[in-house]
């Protein structure tokens, strides 16, 4: 997947952008003159873009545009400049007599695609996830719903080369992954390894700040601090801070394992299986309790999720006791369910909410939980939540989504989301409007 800012050449990855390109251009062609508008707007407007895409949209206008505006940063090239040592568990002494491992930070971004400059009210997006490789550049495909990485997949499906500017783009969701150095052949292997089991060895990865929020030129000094929390698959927290030369083990209360980790209001929250949250100062790692623990929580993997700037828990376990189908009926029903809670900040408590998402579809994973409203997705109800799950596989485990699942919140009932009457291609296939791209660039 490529864009560039200029229309006849795509150069450079964008994986680091978050689009909504309906403020840049209009369906209908306009009579103004935008050439006559002058340098110190165009250069001020495009310092209100929130994000690379954006800016590269907005530069290809006209030739004003791009000679106004200069071009974004590169921010993978700051990620990948980091050098972050051996992550949590790492075993040293597997390694002796050679050197030991650097990582740094790769983005991870779930887009929702829809092709540009047609209605977009009953036109369902397609929500993939992908990373830009810090190596080679290259963009890989990664599951939405579960975080797993696609090296095989039906590409007759899916087009090798997609130009972003022919789509509107939009980020609904960024998390963070490790991923090793590698400086020479000999550590091709070592870092094929780690790939391969990344999703299970750092579960999760949150940062402060994102490097794009750092000025450049203090990130040239290196005036700036910069900090890393990862939960590791086993349930333990490690902290990295810049500069410091291991991870720091972290304990609250004298817990050890928690089920989910969040970036919020310039401070790590960490959220243990009992609805217990903790704060953790980026810098100092002072550990502050905030609300729980929560009398006769249910066991089960619990999710943060932020929304209207506010802190929510998703809670999901396995129970017997769920609807059945009816008689002769082809619906399939999951032994799953589902409950949300709010976090009442005034009593630092935790309420369990029954209609808070009427007109929100909520997704929950490793990968960062986010909410998209109903009307952007055809064929959705409220009330429902998307996630990851190993009870919803099926036949085939070659494609993003394979394990995905819809539960309704409301009804307390849950599908396969590949049996979803309306949004069994949330994820796969890629719709027509991109499979015919690939068609005509085949013929």
């Amino acid at each position: 997947m490529e864009a560039d800012d200029s229309h006849g050449s795509s150069k450079s990855n964008t994986t680091e952008t978050d689009t909504s390109m309906a403020v840049i251009r209009r369906d209908k062609p306009s009579t103004r003159d935008w050439t006559r508008i002058p340098y110190s707007l165009l250069v001020d407007i495009s310092k209100h873009l929130p994000n690379t895409h954006e800016i590269i949209f907005f530069r290809t206008i006209c030739k004003t545009f791009r000679h106004a505006i200069p071009k974004p940063p590169k921010i993978l090239r700051r990620y990948s400049s980091l050098e972050i040592p051996a992550p949590v568990d790492y075993d040293p002494s597997r390694h002796r007599g050679q050197k030991l491992p650097i990582f740094s930070i790769i983005p991870s971004i779930v887009y929702a695609v829809q092709p540009r400059g047609q209605s977009l009210k009953n036109t369902k997006p397609w929500l993939v996830r992908i990373i830009e490789s810090s190596e080679t550049g290259k963009v890989m495909l990664k599951d939405t719903s579960c975080m797993f990485q696609y090296t095989e997949m039906p590409m007759n499906d899916f087009p090798q080369r997609l130009n972003l500017l022919d789509y509107q783009m939009r980020v609904v969701s960024k998390a963070y992954e490790l991923d090793l150095t590698i400086s020479d052949r000999e550590d091709r292997s070592m870092k094929d390894k780690f790939d391969s089991v990344k999703p299970f060895f750092v579960r999760k990865l949150v940062i402060t700040p994102t490097l794009e929020q750092v000025d450049e030129k203090a990130f040239v000094k290196g005036d700036y601090k910069f900090a890393a929390m990862a939960l590791e698959g086993g349930g333990s927290l490690h902290v990295w801070r810049r500069g410091d030369k291991s991870w720091s083990l972290i304990t609250c209360d004298g817990i050890s394992s928690f089920e989910d980790i969040l970036y919020y209001k310039e401070k790590f929250y960490v959220l243990n299986h009992m609805g217990l949250i903790f704060i953790v100062d980026p810098q100092t790692l002072y550990i502050t309790r905030l609300a729980g623990p929560m009398p006769n929580m249910a066991a089960g993997i619990k999710f943060f999720l932020v929304f209207c700037e506010e802190l929510f828990m998703i809670i999901k376990y396995w129970t017997h006791n769920y609807p059945k189908p009816e008689k002769n009926s082809d619906t399939i029903h999951y032994p799953i369910h589902m409950e949300a809670f709010k976090l009442d900040e005034a009593n630092n408590m935790w309420v369990e909410l029954d209609q808070e998402f009427e007109d929100r579809v909520v997704f929950v994973g490793d990968g960062g939980s986010f909410t998209l409203p109903v009307d952007e997705i055809p064929g959705f109800e409220g009330n429902c939540v998307v996630l990851g799950d190993v009870t919803f596989s099926g036949n085939c485990m070659r494609h993003p989504g394979y394990k995905a699942g819809v539960y309704n919140l409301k009804n307390h009932t849950s599908m396969a989301i590949r049996d979803h009457p309306n949004c069994s291609d949330l994820f796969w296939p890629p719709p027509k409007w991109v499979t015919k791209e690939l068609t005509s660039a085949n013929s």
